[in-house]
């Protein structure tokens, strides 16, 4: 058994697998594999892939369970990052098959609008995080204030004081964009803020 680890970096182990396949129409296949390489953070690893038929498709379940080469305090700070990183991995390539077999998208692409999606993500929240902390924030920028006083009637502490609420909240939106999974929605927000943005500008 060979696994790409990328960077080019390769792991060699040894791997077995079962599959079983009940009257009910029930599929389900099992791993259990060990890398020999302590390259690897995984020393011996076990999991398994059931399918259960329904109405409406079939029911996907899955599960996964790992000993560490490292099981110093090393490998358990290792651990923090790679056992929820192969969870969302494994989450990531199933779903990408679901819509391979579904809907006929190709893998390729698929990780490619993946990864459009990201940096995407990655650039709003930075320019929504900058304009909250740096000119409203940290530099109570003078055009930010005076923008404020006059589409309000705050003026002096009170105009400061609302700036900085906006940049909160300008902060907040943009950590939003990593974490909030519906990103129509939040492009729809984005373009009512921005018309909302320019409209007072005029």
């Amino acid at each position: 058994m060979k696994e790409k680890l990328g960077l080019g970096f390769k792991v060699k182990g040894w791997g077995k697998s079962v599959g079983t396949h009940k009257q009910d129409g029930t599929k389900t296949s099992s791993l259990h594999f060990g890398p020999e390489q302590v390259i690897s953070p995984i020393k011996e690893g076990k999991g398994y892939w059931k399918y259960i038929p329904a109405e409406a498709g079939t029911i996907f379940l899955t599960q996964y369970d790992y000993d560490l080469h490292n099981k110093g305090v090393f490998g358990q700070f290792i651990d923090i990052f790679f056992r929820p990183l192969i969870g969302w991995g494994t989450a990531l390539s199933f779903d990408v098959l679901k819509r391979w077999t579904e809907k006929g998208e190709l893998p390729r692409w698929q990780y490619v609008r993946f990864c459009c999606n990201i940096l995407i993500s990655l650039l709003f929240c930075f320019i929504w995080v900058y304009q909250g902390l740096v000119p409203k924030i940290l530099a109570h920028h003078p055009l930010e204030i005076s923008m404020l006083s006059s589409l309000t009637s705050l003026t002096g502490t009170k105009a400061e004081a609302a700036v900085t609420i906006i940049g909160i909240a300008e902060i907040v939106f943009g950590v939003v964009w990593l974490l909030y999974r519906n990103k129509r929605l939040l492009h729809a927000i984005q373009l009512i803020l921005v018309f909302l943005y320019f409209h007072c500008q005029q």
